[in-house]
């Protein structure tokens, strides 16, 4: 942004979402554009990384007494899967890179599923700024507003399934939004998956 200028003209200053990660504000930017701002939350990345680093000595000590077994081999490769998953859904840059990848690869064939863009010249590693979505979450929706939410996303579900294989892994209510125009809103794209072939192959059959 340039020299002098704000970075929003305006920002809630109570959050107007929480999660464990990150906590969400409404702001306003200087072109006019409303956008939601998520802020991880302060210290969370040392936290997170102090804790696996406990838990791997902690699982070293045992394997080191106890000798190598099986069981700590399994649990040594599923401790470092979820904190490769964990410590990439911190950097807040990465997600963004996930929406625009999204956004690439379905957005002309799924034209009533609406993904934020990206505001990159506000977004750092655990700040990420996009465009506001204005919509109601499924538990605020009648029956024929939910069938409306659920005809929009299932050709797009099957899409990702099926088709490029980049999927949206935490689709829960909270992250779902049926939109004024009577679109599907989707947000936190913090945790994704590419399946192989292989997986796509098994799923079609």
């Amino acid at each position: 942004h340039g020299e002098g200028e704000p970075l929003f003209v305006h920002l809630s200053s109570t959050p107007v979402a929480a999660a464990s990660l990150a906590q969400v504000y409404k702001g306003k930017l200087a072109d006019g554009r409303q956008v939601a701002v998520k802020v991880q939350r302060p210290g969370l990345l040392e936290k997170v990384a102090l804790d696996f680093y406990v838990l791997r000595f902690m699982l070293g000590s045992v394997s080191a007494i106890a000798g190598a077994t099986r069981g700590t081999q399994i649990a040594q490769s599923v401790l470092d899967e979820v904190g490769d998953g964990l410590f990439a859904e911190l950097d807040f840059t990465q997600e963004a890179r996930n929406m625009d990848i999204f956004r690439d690869l379905y957005g002309p064939r799924c034209p009533n599923v609406v993904v934020p863009e990206v505001v990159w010249s506000r977004t750092r590693p655990r700040v990420l700024t996009m465009t506001w979505l204005d919509g109601r979450k499924p538990r605020d929706l009648d029956a024929d507003e939910k069938l409306v939410l659920a005809n929009a996303a299932a050709p797009c579900l099957a899409l990702q399934l099926l088709d490029a294989g980049f999927i949206h892994c935490d689709p829960h209510e909270g992250n779902l939004m049926l939109l004024d125009e009577g679109n599907l809103g989707l947000i936190d794209f913090g945790l994704v998956a590419q399946m192989t072939p292989v997986h796509q192959e098994c799923m079609a059959s």
